[in-house]
C-alpha cells in the first residue's frame, strides 16, 4: 500500500499534466498541499483505492480536481462504526477554477457523505459529474453527499443512472469551510512500516451520525482489522459483506480490501504459498462473478482482481487471455488501453524478463479456448458487450482524429524488456495528457551516436507493429511502407525532426497478409550533406 503524505504539489505554468496519476495502487493520500492551480487535473485514479484525508487545495485549471476512472474508489469521508466516526478520509478542500470539481466513471465509488470537505468549482459547470452502474435504481434515489461545504451554493451536479439524472443529496450542509466540530474520542494508531506510525482520528459524532448501518460497520471493522495487521479477520469480514449485502454501497470497496489483505499477508517469499493464497481468492472471485453476473460494476472490478490473482499465481496464459478479453470487448477506449499495458507486462513476466519462468505464450486458439472454458471470462465478456460506451471524450479530450490515435495504441504488444514497455507507456500517457500531439515524438533526451533503423516489433505481426529509429542530427525524415512489388502503401512520417529516438505505430488492418518493406530516408543539407537511407522487411500474418 502507498502512503503519500506531507507533500507540496506546485505544478508549472503550463496548465497541463496531473499532480498524481495512479494506476492500480491502494493506500492513503493525506495532508498534502496543492499550492497552485497549474494542473489540468490534480489527482486522477485508474483502478485504484485511496483514502483522502485533510488534503488542502486539490487545485486544477483546465479539468476536474479529482477523477475516478475504471473501478476506482476514493474515500473522502469517515467510516461510522458503532457510534464513532473513524476518519480514514474527509476534510479535503478541492478547487476547480474552470471546470467541474469531481468526475467518476461507471464502476467507480466516490464516498463523500458526511465528509466535511470544501468544494469550490466554476459556476458554469458542476460540482460532481458521474456515471452510475447500469444496475442502479432511480426510485427515491439521491447521491449521498451531506455535511460538506459547497461554493457556489446550492451545488449543481450531473450524476446519471442510464439517462436519468440522480439528484445530489447535499443537505444538511456546512455553512462555512470549517474544521471538524466533533469531540475527539481518541486515535487508532497504525504501523505503516519503515518506522512510520500514522493515526486515524476517532470522533463522537453526536447528532452528526445517529444511525448504524450494519454493512458500513462490517466494512469499517474490516479496515480496522487490516490496519492492526489482523489480515485473516479482515478478509473474513470483507467476504461476509460481499456474501450477504449484495445491494450495499460498500460491496465494491470490500473487493479492494479483500485483494489488499491477501497482498499484505503474502510475506513468505515462497511461490507455493503465494499460489495457495491467490488461487483461493481467484476461486472465490469466480464464484462471486457468477453470483453477481448482472451487476456490471461488481463484475468489472472483480474480474480485474481475478486477472491479478492469476498473475500472482503465475497462470500467465490465462491472465493474457483475460487482458485480451478486455482489449477486444470493453466499450471504453481508455480501459482497453490500460488492459494492453497489463497484457504486455504479463508477457514480460512469462518470458522471464520480469522474473517469470520463461513459459511460451499460447497460440491464439489456446487463448480463445481458455475464454470459453472459464465462466469468469465469458461473464465478463458478456458484461462488457452489454455496457454502454462511456463518453470518454472528456477524459482524453478527443476529436475523431485523437480517438483514432488512441485506438492505434491498443495493440497486443510483446515488449523486448522493461525499458521497451516503459517507453510505450510514456508515449501513451503523453498522448492522454495532451503533452504530445505527435504520435512519433522523440521518447528521450539521449543523443544517439548513429543513424539506426530498428527491426519492427513484433514481427511477424497482426495487425499492428512498432517501427523505431534513431537520429544523431536534426533531419528531414521520410518513412514509408511498400508492398512486395515496390508499391507505396503508406506514408508514416514526412517532416523535420530533432535529434532523438522515435517510435511509430503501423496498423496493417486494411492490408492483406504478406511481406512488406519499410524504408527511411533522413537528410540534413546543413550537416555536410549527411544522409541516411535504410530498408527492412516485415511480415504481416492474419
Amino acid at each position: 500500500p502507498f502512503y503519500i503524505t506531507g507533500n507540496n504539489f506546485s505544478g508549472s505554468t503550463s496548465g497541463t499534466g496531473l499532480g498524481l496519476f495512479a494506476n492500480k495502487i491502494s493506500g492513503d493520500f493525506k495532508r498534502n498541499n496543492f499550492s497552485t492551480s497549474s494542473y489540468s487535473t490534480a489527482v486522477e485514479l485508474m483502478h485504484s483505492n485511496l483514502n483522502f484525508f485533510h488534503n488542502q487545495g486539490l487545485k486544477s485549471n483546465g479539468g476536474q480536481s479529482l477523477v475516478l476512472y475504471y473501478s476506482s474508489t476514493a474515500r473522502l469521508a469517515p467510516v461510522y462504526i458503532s457510534g464513532s466516526n473513524y476518519w480514514y478520509g474527509g476534510t479535503n478542500t478541492l478547487l476547480s477554477e474552470n471546470y467541474d470539481n469531481i468526475y467518476f466513471s461507471s464502476g467507480s465509488d466516490l464516498i463523500i457523505d458526511n465528509g466535511y470537505n470544501c468544494l469550490t468549482y466554476n459556476s458554469s459547470h458542476y460540482s460532481i459529474i458521474g456515471i452510475l452502474p447500469a444496475t442502479c435504481s432511480t426510485e427515491g434515489a439521491t447521491y449521498a453527499a451531506r455535511n460538506n461545504y459547497w461554493y457556489p451554493y446550492p451545488p449543481t451536479s450531473n450524476i446519471l443512472c442510464g439517462s436519468t439524472n440522480v439528484p445530489l443529496g447535499y443537505t444538511p450542509h456546512l455553512t462555512s469551510c470549517s474544521i471538524i466540530d466533533q469531540d475527539i474520542a481518541g486515535y487508532e494508531i497504525t504501523d505503516k512500516g519503515d518506522g512510520i506510525l500514522d493515526s486515524v482520528m476517532i470522533t463522537d459524532p453526536g447528532d452528526f451520525g445517529g444511525y448504524d448501518r450494519v454493512d458500513e460497520g462490517i466494512y469499517g471493522e474490516s479496515l480496522i482489522k487490516k490496519n492492526r495487521k489482523e489480515y485473516d479477520n479482515s478478509i473474513t469480514l470483507a467476504k461476509s459483506l460481499i456474501d450477504q449485502y449484495d445491494s450495499s454501497d460498500f460491496v465494491n470497496p470490500a473487493l479492494d480490501e479483500l485483494y489488499q489483505n491477501n497482498l499484505l499477508r503474502d510475506t513468505s517469499g515462497i511461490q507455493s504459498n503465494t499460489n495457495a493464497l491467490f488461487n483461493d481468492l481467484k476461486s472465490y472471485l469466480e464464484s462471486k462473478i457468477q453470483q453477481y453476473e448482472y451487476n456490471s460494476s461488481f463484475v468489472e472490478k472483480a474480474y480485474s482482481y481475478y486477472l491479478m490473482c492469476l498473475t500472482k499465481a503465475k497462470d500467465y496464459n490465462e491472465a493474457i487471455a483475460g487482458y485480451e478479453n478486455i482489449m477486444d470487448n470493453h466499450p471504453d477506449t481508455l480501459v482497453r488501453l490500460l488492459a494492453s499495458w497489463d497484457r504486455s507486462a504479463v508477457v514480460l513476466l512469462q518470458e522471464g524478463s520480469g522474473g517469470g519462468e520463461g513459459n511460451n505464450i499460447s497460440s491464439e486458439k489456446d487463448l480463445n479456448q481458455i475464454l470459453t472454458d472459464k465462466p469468469a471470462h465469458q461473464i465478463a465478456k458478456d458484461v462488457f458487450r452489454n455496457m454502454s460506451s462511456v463518453n470518454n471524450n472528456d477524459k482524453i479530450k478527443s476529436s475523431n482524429e485523437k480517438l483514432k490515435k488512441f485506438e492505434a495504441k491498443i495493440i497486443k504488444y510483446d515488449p523486448a524488456n522493461h525499458q521497451d514497455l516503459e517507453t510505450k507507456i510514456v508515449e501513451d500517457i503523453n498522448l492522454f495528457l495532451n503533452i504530445d500531439s505527435k504520435q512519433n515524438k522523440s521518447t528521450n533526451n539521449i543523443v544517439p551516436n548513429n543513424f539506426v533503423l530498428k527491426q519492427n516489433y513484433p514481427n511477424p505481426f497482426n495487425p499492428t507493429t512498432v517501427i523505431s529509429y534513431q537520429l544523431p542530427i536534426n533531419a528531414f525524415v521520410s518513412l514509408k511502407i511498400y508492398d512486395v512489388l515496390g508499391k507505396e502503401v503508406m506514408n508514416l512520417v514526412n517532416e523535420k525532426q530533432e535529434t532523438g529516438t522515435y517510435s511509430v505505430n503501423f496498423n496493417g488492418s486494411n492490408l492483406p497478409s504478406g511481406i512488406y518493406f519499410y524504408k527511411i530516408e533522413a537528410n540534413n543539407s546543413l550537416s555536410n550533406g549527411q544522409e541516411f537511407i535504410a530498408t527492412r522487411k516485415m511480415l504481416l500474418i492474419k
